[in-house]
């Protein structure tokens, strides 16, 4: 899943919860229940090389990542701007996409064992181990479906 996704659906999830105790947690799993749906991720081949192929090649997909993230966090805060639960729901959020950070933090320090364990587990979640293997037309309506029943979700929060 793309970050914007899994920040939503974090936000909704931890918001459904109403308690942070639970929420915290919850936004973090989320991640990882997400991936194992059917679904289609833009290229990050540059960020997943950074080591070999350098910054300067990985500007572009570090970009679109951080457009992803913060495409979440706008929506969220335009859908709620006046809630008291906004700080916790953008930590739900924020949480949510947490693990996908771990396996950049991994691309940069390949060596880190906890992060390699991190990342074979992340990888394992997923449905298909290559990205190619769901087709473009499922893998976008997961993510679709995904964002409509968090929005909502958050809307009657």
């Amino acid at each position: 899943m793309i970050l914007s996704v899994h920040f939503l659906f974090g936000a909704a999830v931890g918001g459904a919860l109403n308690n942070p105790t639970l929420g915290l947690p919850i936004a973090l799993a989320s991640h990882y229940m997400l991936d194992s749906l059917p679904h289609r991720e833009y290229s990050i081949d540059n960020v997943e090389n950074i080591s070999v192929v350098g910054w300067h090649k990985a500007v572009i997909d570090l970009f679109k990542v951080a457009f992803d993230f913060f495409a979440g966090l706008v929506v969220l805060i335009l859908l709620l701007p006046n809630s008291a639960s906004l700080p916790w729901l953008i930590l739900f959020g924020f949480l949510a996409c947490v693990p996908d950070g771990l396996s950049f933090l991994h691309f940069l320090t390949k060596k880190n064992n906890l992060l390699t364990k991190h990342l074979n587990f992340h990888k394992r979640i997923h449905i298909h181990q290559v990205k190619e293997e769901t087709s473009w037309g499922l893998g976008i309506i997961f993510q679709v479906l995904t964002v409509i029943s968090s929005v909502v979700f958050l809307a009657i929060l």
